[in-house]
């Protein structure tokens, strides 16, 4: 009978390895729509997303947008939303939609037996959308409805009063949409942006999974349909951040059953070399559940049930964001471990054992993206939609599996400093 002996001890740990970010296929289309494309799934399931130049922060309403995006599938020139909807369910496919800072995603997802009979629709949907009058009006309540919710939560609400604080008040990032904003809206704002994104140079296409030559013909034939609109397109309204004084603001609600805290500072934008190592600094700051931030306000001092530190990009810049919520009666005191845990960060980088821990949680989460050959499309579409540079992804590896105690330490130092700090406090 075979010895205990080895359950006494965990196992040796294996060296920790990287992976190759897979290349993909690119061409353009007859149109001017330019494809990126990834073969590689063992199951006959297949994503494809339409992504166009345009998003919340190049018009003057955020709400117009997701709006937009949310009321394409109620109504084209060939089908009612009814027919789209029984079209799409009964072949198993669905749909999702995203408006993003400076572009716009249509995506969907189907197995590839149904491809041919879920394209059409979709590119009736995304090319000859009609905006019905009443659909728009039921859509309209909905969302405003759920906006209603959402402006309820003390998280959602220091989110938005951070990314003022970090962004500048009247930033385009800045500004909230609200329940009166979506009901304001009119059919003949959507009809025109619609029509203005309708611009095949200003498209890419991203499909993935079971590129079989029929899927791929199917595909390319259905987006190689699309036309210009003869509309004036959208340019890209690049706004630089306009980052308020180190400030501490706070809202009171006083039926609260928690507080929300975000804060957080401005960093480098994503092609500066120090980008990649702030990722990692992030994630041993509050980026995994044996984190410091973690360790500190959750295991010992039960402040919180959970604590989350990231950075954030987007075309303009990026800012490190920390979030958690608490009682109110813990709020100074955590605020106040948050402003530690920077400061030991310079004088007490992660070494040894935690240095590694650190070091395979962040792997671990980084190679997520190449679980799937939708995972390894959807990447690649996101490096677009974020600005990142072509090699993000070896770069943020390479820095995972390299970093030193001292690299965490000057980072720190350089940026990670607490009097740099804008603090959003919602609750009471």
């Amino acid at each position: 009978m075979p010895s205990d002996d080895f359950r006494a001890h965990a196992p040796a740990l294996a060296p920790l390895q990287g992976s190759a970010l897979p290349p993909v296929t690119r061409l353009q289309l007859d149109n001017g729509v330019t494809v990126v494309g990834y073969d590689g799934c063992s199951q006959p399931v297949n994503m494809v997303s339409v992504v166009r130049k345009g998003g919340n922060a190049d018009v003057g309403s955020p709400a117009l947008f997701p709006m937009m995006l949310a009321t394409m599938g109620e109504g084209t020139s060939l089908h009612t939303g009814t027919d789209i909807a029984n079209i799409i369910d009964s072949n198993g496919s669905w749909l999702k939609t995203g408006a993003y800072g400076h572009h716009s995603v249509v995506s969907i997802f189907s197995l590839n037996s149904r491809m041919a009979q879920v394209m059409p629709v979709f590119v009736d949907m995304i090319e000859n959308a009609t905006f019905p009058e009443h659909e728009l009006e039921l859509k309209k309540e909905q969302v405003a409805q759920q906006l209603s919710v959402q402006m309820q939560k003390v998280s959602f609400r220091a989110d938005a009063c951070l990314r003022k604080l970090i962004c500048g008040a009247s930033h385009p990032l800045a500004i909230v949409n609200t329940p009166q904003q979506v009901m304001d809206l009119r059919r003949e704002e959507l009809a025109h942006l619609f029509q203005r994104i309708r611009q095949p140079r200003f498209t890419h296409l991203f499909v993935g999974g079971s590129l079989t030559p029929q899927v791929v013909d199917t595909v390319y034939s259905a987006i190689g349909s699309l036309v210009p609109s003869g509309a004036e397109p959208i340019e890209a309204a690049i706004v630089p951040l306009a980052p308020e004084s180190p400030c501490t603001e706070k809202i009171e609600v006083p039926d609260a059953l928690q507080s929300a805290v975000c804060m957080g500072m401005p960093l480098v934008d994503r092609h500066h070399p120090d980008y990649p190592l702030l990722h990692v600094a992030a994630i041993a700051l509050g980026g995994y559940f044996g984190s410091r931030l973690m360790m500190n306000l959750r295991e010992d001092k039960g402040y919180t049930y959970g604590v989350n530190a990231s950075l954030l990009g987007v075309h303009e810049g990026s800012w490190l964001r920390i979030s958690f919520e608490c009682s109110h009666e813990h709020v100074d005191a955590a605020i106040a471990q948050v402003r530690l845990e920077l400061e030991r960060l310079v004088s007490y980088p992660p070494r040894g054992e935690e240095l590694e821990r650190m070091r395979r949680s962040a792997l671990v989460s980084h190679l997520e993206t190449l679980a799937s050959p939708l995972e390894i499309v959807a990447f690649y579409r996101n490096m677009l939609l974020s600005n990142l540079p072509v090699d993000y992804f070896e770069a943020k590896q390479n820095a995972i599996l390299t970093v030193t105690p001292e690299d965490i330490s000057r980072i720190a130092a350089k940026y990670l400093r607490p009097e740099y700090l804008r603090i959003a406090v919602v609750g009471r």
